[in-house]
């Protein structure tokens, strides 16, 4: 497949040495390269900081709902004070 993509001039010329003085086609390097950092980026992914507290809101459930039974208890009493 091929894609175009923007470099820094600087970082094209770099790799344009780099490829030359390892006798490589540039399109090689920017292959070998790639595939590299993604090798080692599928072992490494970074967490997200909500990704901590995933699933963790199943062990308050029962709790939730014992507040929830409490809640609509205290809203079916009535204070026959508060009615006069």
């Amino acid at each position: 497949m091929k894609t175009t993509f923007e470099l820094p001039d600087n970082l094209y010329k770099q790799a344009k040495i780099y490829a030359a003085i390892h006798s490589l086609p540039l399109k090689e390097l920017f292959r070998q390269a790639i595939s590299e950092k993604l090798s080692t980026a599928e072992t490494n992914i970074p967490q997200k900081p909500w990704m901590e507290f995933y699933g963790k809101g199943e062990s308050i459930e029962n709790e939730l709902k014992q507040l929830d039974s409490i809640i609509e208890s205290e809203f079916e009493k009535i204070n026959p004070e508060e009615w006069k």
